[in-house]
């Protein structure tokens, strides 16, 4: 079950430079890919979407993008920090429950998660799994961030093996890679970045 009050208290109280998880620019790998040219520019969906630095650097790059976030005042500083980059007509931000949010099949180009999959119930992740894939165009990316179980003694990190039973038999696995995340006052954070794509 998500603890929705827990997110409102975050976002109302702290500044966002006080956010463990919050960053002005977006994560290194989500820019190579968009840089590059690896993901073609369309529809994007951006889950937990927190403050919309994620949405809003898509939005610059020519997406249209939705943000989703369970947190009401996270949605207000997100759309308030679109309009402040000139991209508000791009970006629509909208609080609900990941899960109980419905789109259309096959509607997105790319979908980036950060944060979101592993904060999930062990038992909500398959369906959030089924959902990603249920949401991609064919050839359509999704990118996953999520706490590796190199973090000793974090019930929420995420071992290889459960990407592999969660999605491998949904979307095709291209690359899982060990990055490093620096919280503020300097505490490490391995995660992994997992780029999977809907097959044709």
């Amino acid at each position: 079950m998500v603890d929705k009050e827990y997110w409102e208290r975050t976002y109302e109280k702290k500044e966002l430079s006080r956010i463990p998880w919050h960053s002005d620019d977006p994560p290194i790998r989500l820019k190579e890919l968009i840089e590059k040219g690896d993901v073609k520019v369309g529809k994007a969906l951006d889950l937990c979407s927190g403050a919309g630095t994620n949405s809003i650097f898509l939005a610059k790059k020519g997406f249209d993008v939705i943000g989703i976030d369970i947190s009401e005042e996270a949605v207000k500083i997100a759309k308030e920090r679109a309009k402040e980059d000139n991209v508000a007509e791009k970006c629509q931000f909208l609080s609900a429950n990941v899960l109980e949010k419905e789109f259309p099949p096959t509607t997105f180009n790319f979908i980036i998660d950060r944060g979101c999959y592993h904060h999930m119930p062990q038992e909500e992740k398959p369906f959030l799994a089924q959902k990603v894939e249920e949401s991609l165009k064919p050839m359509g990316m999704y990118l996953l961030y999520c706490f590796s179980d190199q973090n000793r003694g974090w019930e929420k990190g995420v071992p290889k093996s459960e990407i592999y039973d969660n999605f491998g038999n949904l979307l095709e696995i291209r690359e899982i890679k060990e990055v490093v995340w620096e919280e503020p006052p300097g505490n490490i954070v391995y995660m992994y970045a997992v780029v999977m794509v809907k097959k044709g």
